[in-house]
């Protein structure tokens, strides 16, 4: 007995392997033989992080028409046979078969796997849809390792500030990806895909910092849809843009953007965390953002005297939770003088 999959058959490093299309019932089927408890030194994966589980399972069954997997890899052991349908084509399309006793490894994508394993539970027609799997002959655990050593060699996650830009599912990266197009206060001012801002850029923020103050703001504000929402975030960006010089300075060129992203705190993603916490306050307060006019006034240098021990130490900014909100309570407290 074993199982026939159609497949397609190339080689790689000299070896042959296989690029697959298994349904998702028969992939569980092929899957039931492992043994997730052992220890590292006797398995080809990491262990199952099981609180990933949840918000994958989510994604899966909130998005049936839309959900995107990649490819998991797969080794397979026993004798692995192979009938293609064409001896004369490159690469080789045929048919698979797997000994129904085969000990079958996952080398990359368990967490894709027992999420998919999950979301079946609830939603049954996902048994008849397929993941793309690669599979490989199994030569020994030692192969196996060193290959899951290798496909993680090089894996670089996207930063967050391009998860913002492209995520079309979250209301609040609509709000924001908007917010940068439309509002003239981030004009050629938001580095929208890397980690940090480059030295010699003109930029004075990147957009995940953007994204986590403008969340910070929001809270406590019911999402109706992208467009008040929209407007409420404009409002309150555009009111700390007429309060902080330092930003329209850098804008026009009269201050070069470098210079204020060394020199002064109020482009660090820690300040600004801690305007969306003031803008909040204000808010919530009284439904707009004209408290803010109390911090039109403050120096904003890295070398105020204020901000030492509070948020500057040995002229590093910290980003500590307590920085955070030992500023947050510093503007607040400015706001009701």
């Amino acid at each position: 007995m074993s199982y026939r999959i159609n497949a397609i058959k190339g080689v790689q490093a000299g070896l042959p392997y296989y690029t697959c299309m298994i349904s998702n019932w028969q992939l569980m089927a092929l899957l039931d033989v492992m043994n997730a408890k052992l220890p590292p030194d006797q398995r080809a994966q990491r262990q199952l992080n099981k609180a990933r589980i949840p918000d994958m399972k989510k994604y899966i069954l909130d998005n049936p028409d839309s959900y995107v997997f990649s490819a998991v890899t797969l080794c397979a052991d026993g004798e692995l046979s192979f009938v293609d349908f064409d001896s004369s084509s490159s690469p080789k399309c045929g048919v698979l078969s797997i000994p129904e006793d085969s000990k079958v490894t996952i080398i990359d994508g368990q967490h894709r796997i027992a999420a998919m394993k999950s979301a079946l539970d609830e939603n049954k027609t996902l048994r008849y849809e397929h993941l793309p799997v690669v599979l490989f002959h199994d030569h020994g655990l030692e192969r196996s390792q060193q290959m899951f050593s290798d496909l993680n060699r090089h894996v670089v996650r996207p930063t967050k500030s391009l998860n913002v830009m492209y995520d079309k599912r979250d209301p609040l990266s609509n709000v924001v990806s908007r917010l940068i197009r439309e509002n003239p206060a981030f004009r050629k001012t938001v580095e929208m895909e890397r980690a940090s801002v480059p030295k010699n850029s003109s930029a004075l923020f990147t957009l995940s910092a953007i994204y986590n103050a403008t969340a910070e703001m929001l809270r406590g504000t019911p999402f109706v849809s992208v467009d008040p929402t929209y407007h409420i975030a404009s409002a309150f960006w555009t009111k700390l843009y007429d309060t902080i010089p330092h930003w329209g300075c850098a804008q026009n060129g009269s201050e070069d953007p470098a210079t204020v992203r060394s020199q002064t705190i109020c482009t660090q993603a820690v300040t600004l965390i801690a305007l969306g916490r003031a803008g909040c306050f204000c808010y919530l307060k009284r439904h707009d953002f004209e408290d803010l006019s109390a911090l039109t006034n403050v120096d904003w240098m890295r070398d105020n005297s204020q901000w030492r021990g509070m948020l500057v130490n040995d002229g590093k900014v910290s980003g500590t939770r307590a920085s955070t909100q030992a500023l947050t309570n510093y503007l607040i407290a400015l706001m009701n003088r």
